[in-house]
């Protein structure tokens, strides 16, 4: 009985030690609690907007887009001196400081870097993406002939009216924006007709060579049954000195710059047409700029052809005292004469606009002014 006793004491003690043993391997229920409870403490303590989300550490959006920088490669029709393509300046100055050096534009030069005739094409296929030139001179790709020279509005008005996001759209075709026109005055008439050979009405002109830089006003010449001959600007010196023409046709500044006041006698008013020279980007260029770029282009296009219009209204009187003080003479017409040259010039002009043109024609001599209907 003794020795039964004893065993099962044994066996006993045995199980509460084997018990004590694994109660002491577990983990107590508590022991984790604490960590726990501490890590929620440390995460709640922080004000629920300072609490870092989980995305903090990825990059921002606009990071790759910040790190980015685009070069537009521009050209000019004229020469860097030439007071037409100035406005390119602005460009080259302003844009990078605006956009904090994202957007930069270099300037490569003018006709010697690449002829004017090639500049819009070259354009369109991105060899260059943006160049000052006159719509004329890539008629082929934007059916507007010399209608933009037309407009007599204002180019406040020209946005208002619809007159220049139609333009815009005959660009866009062709793989071209229309950002702005580059060249412009408050009183928007910019030509000036100069002869060797005294004028006192627009019949004298008749027989007369006139040269001019584009074909804008051959159609009055043969109206008048004057002879056009097309002649650059830098040519005209020769051509007036040897009697190959009797007159050009250019804005004022254009004589004065080109010095025509030592080959010809007279500066005939008064004025007509406007300067058609846009600045233009590759379509696809300005679609890959950011909306902000875009603005910012389209800022410093405005306020630089504001600044344009008062600096060449200064500009346009120089130049005439110009040639009064190198010996020139103003040759004005009698009133009614005055007033049939101004109808006559507007209406062969439109009149030619409509035989290559009728469709845009018929949309756009409507937006451009009373005067030009």
């Amino acid at each position: 009985m003794t020795k039964i006793m004893v065993t099962l004491l044994s066996l006993v003690l045995i199980v509460s030690f084997v018990l004590v043993g694994c109660s002491s391997s577990t983990p107590a229920p508590t022991s984790s609690a604490p960590k726990t409870t501490q890590a929620a403490t440390t995460s709640s303590s922080l004000p629920p907007s300072t609490a870092p989300p989980v995305t903090t550490t990825a990059a921002p959006p606009t990071s790759s887009a910040a790190a980015k920088s685009i070069t537009i490669k521009a050209v000019t029709f004229l020469p860097k001196n030439i007071f037409s393509i100035r406005n390119i300046f602005d460009f080259v100055d302003q844009v990078p400081k605006l956009t904090n050096g994202q957007l930069t534009i270099q300037y490569l030069g003018g006709p010697e870097v690449m002829p004017a005739l090639n500049q819009a094409e070259s354009v369109r296929q991105g060899t260059i993406q943006m160049a000052i030139v006159p719509i004329e001179l890539y008629d082929g790709l934007v059916p507007l002939a010399n209608m933009t020279a037309l407009s007599l509005i204002e180019p406040t008005q020209e946005h208002a009216n619809g007159y220049w996001d139609y333009i815009n759209q005959l660009h866009q075709k062709a793989g071209l924006y229309f950002l702005e026109r580059a060249t412009d005055m408050h009183n928007p008439v910019n030509f000036t007709l100069i002869t060797r050979k005294p004028v006192t009405s627009p019949k004298d002109l008749a027989g007369m060579k006139i040269g001019c830089s584009s074909i804008l006003v051959q159609a009055y010449l043969k109206f008048i049954k004057a002879v056009p001959q097309q002649i650059a600007n830098t040519e005209a010196y020769s051509a007036l000195e040897r009697g190959v023409i009797d007159g050009m046709v250019d804005p004022i500044q254009n004589h004065v710059t080109f010095q025509l006041y030592n080959v010809s006698s007279y500066v005939i008013e008064p004025s007509f047409y406007r300067g058609s020279v846009a600045v233009i980007i590759n379509l696809n260029t300005w679609n890959s700029l950011t909306p902000e770029m875009q603005k910012v282009m389209a800022t410093v296009a405005a306020s630089s052809l504001a600044k344009y219009e008062d600096d060449v209204a200064v500009e346009i009187q120089k130049a005439k005292q110009t040639c009064i003080d190198k010996g020139m003479k103003l040759a004005t017409f009698s009133q009614a004469d005055t007033d049939q040259f101004i109808k006559d010039l507007y209406e062969t002009a439109w009149a030619d606009a409509l035989q290559k043109y009728p469709d845009v024609t018929a949309k756009l001599k409507p937006l451009s002014g009373p005067v030009a209907k």
